[in-house]
């Protein structure tokens, strides 16, 4: 039954109905004004052929891409999980990831009939008109990427704790957005001058390069904060992965990954639980937010020790802390502790 308990009661029916972790709107207002959500999805997430697709929509909906059935196929693609996405209470970018192909199926459409029947007017003035929108959009991004990213690593906007990871991340976040100003200013350049297949042969090479900045530079630089893999490291230096593991005030999804336990990380939901954590005489770790941990356990008993914290940015947790250190605890058999003092 946990099937249709959690599968489809708690992550369908109640999502429908509820927002869930935060995600939606917490009343009637908040509904009302999140109803737009998934038209600034599409925006920045189909960026930047998102250019083509309001004139890609009309000539499907006029008939000029698809006639018949194939506008049937297309439309019954895209408004059904749109529409339905737009009214569930829960909201998140990615429930609307399924009409991503019938989109670029459109886009493409509209970009072939520049070499075949040809685009009428009404088609290109619903290009241009987005290409109001998205050229200053795409420039204004890209200069904001260089200036959020350099003011926050080197002149302390949000405080230190996040310089160490700006001031990291500032040269390959430049180089994503010097690419994405190029970009830009070139697609609107041959747009301009009526040279719809080149555009899109600009943003085919623009999206690769960004791509594999991302994949060789920018994420394993970001990587290298994620508080995960130091934690995994340092666990497998002093236990076997047989070894059960709890979270506590912590709970990151990407842990169970990189820790690769025998048995699934346990989470702790309360004081009480990891009082009885601490009492099992069982060897086990425990992965705490410090400050959590101090108000449920001020002090430890002798069998469990502290092998070691780390001060980390919570980029994939559900701990709610943009930032937090997080102490990683051994627990072994009462029976073997020596007689040294308890870890503070």
């Amino acid at each position: 039954g946990q099937f249709a308990q959690e599968g489809l009661g708690r992550h369908v029916f109640e999502r429908m109905i509820r927002p869930q972790e935060g995600h939606g709107g917490a009343d009637i207002v908040g509904y009302v004004a999140l109803l737009p959500f998934y038209l600034a999805v599409i925006a920045v997430g189909f960026a930047p052929w998102v250019v083509f697709f309001p004139a890609a929509a009309r000539s499907v909906w006029r008939g000029r891409l698809g006639e018949g059935h194939r506008r049937a196929v297309l439309a019954g693609w895209f408004l059904p999980t749109f529409i339905l996405m737009t009214l569930v209470v829960t909201r998140l970018p990615h429930y609307v990831l399924p009409v991503w192909p019938v989109m670029a199926v459109a886009v493409a459409g509209l970009i072939g009939l520049d070499r075949g029947r040809g685009l009428d007017d009404a088609d290109w003035r619903w290009v241009r008109r987005t290409a109001w929108f998205t050229t200053p959009a795409g420039i204004l991004a890209a200069l904001g990427l260089i200036v959020l990213v350099w003011g926050a690593g080197y002149g302390g906007w949000f405080g230190q704790s996040w310089s160490n990871l700006a001031a990291a991340m500032a040269p390959p976040v430049t180089a994503l957005a010097a690419v994405l100003l190029l970009l830009t200013v070139v697609a609107a350049w041959l747009l301009r001058r009526g040279e719809l297949r080149s555009v899109a042969a600009t943003m085919i090479a623009g999206m690769l390069a960004i791509l594999v900045l991302l994949a060789t530079w920018a994420l394993p630089v970001l990587d290298a904060f994620k508080p995960a893999p130091v934690i995994a490291a340092g666990v497998d230096e002093h236990v076997g992965r047989d070894v059960p593991m709890a979270v506590f005030g912590y709970n990151d999804p990407t842990l169970r990954f990189y820790a690769n336990r025998t048995d699934p990380i346990t989470i702790l939901g309360s004081a009480e639980a990891v009082e009885q954590w601490l009492a099992r005489p069982k060897a086990g770790i425990l992965v705490p937010d410090a400050a959590d941990l101090l108000s449920a356990a001020p002090t430890l008993p002798r069998h469990v020790q502290t092998l070691f914290s780390t001060e980390r940015p919570m980029l994939t947790s559900r701990s709610g802390r943009p930032w937090a250190t997080l102490v990683v605890l051994l627990r072994s058999d009462p029976a073997e502790a020596d007689d040294s003092p308890p870890s503070p």
